[in-house]
């Protein structure tokens, strides 16, 4: 599946054949995202997303934002990203 971050100063991430994505969602609800997931479009709050791919997490600071899934593919559009910090799983 396909990981992107958009802000209006253009792609902040993006990553190919990621594993999964991890965050929270503005309802403090947990929400895990895996290949072919089926079409979402949800809010994020200001907790990290969790990139995993091949064995490797990147997590990225997101001021809020929202959250598309379509094609298995998965796009967040913020307005304001912190930073990333990249770990292995």
């Amino acid at each position: 599946m396909k990981f992107m971050i958009h802000s209006p100063a253009g792609i902040q991430a993006e990553m190919d054949e990621v594993d999964a994505v991890r965050t929270v969602l503005v309802d403090g609800k947990p929400l895990t995202l895996l290949p072919r997931h089926a079409p979402l479009m949800a809010e994020i709050g200001r907790e990290p997303v969790t990139a995993s791919q091949s064995g490797f997490e990147s997590s990225f600071h997101v001021q809020n934002g929202i959250l598309i899934v379509t094609d298995d593919t998965v796009k967040i559009l913020t307005e304001n990203m912190a930073g990333e910090d990249s770990s292995d799983a």
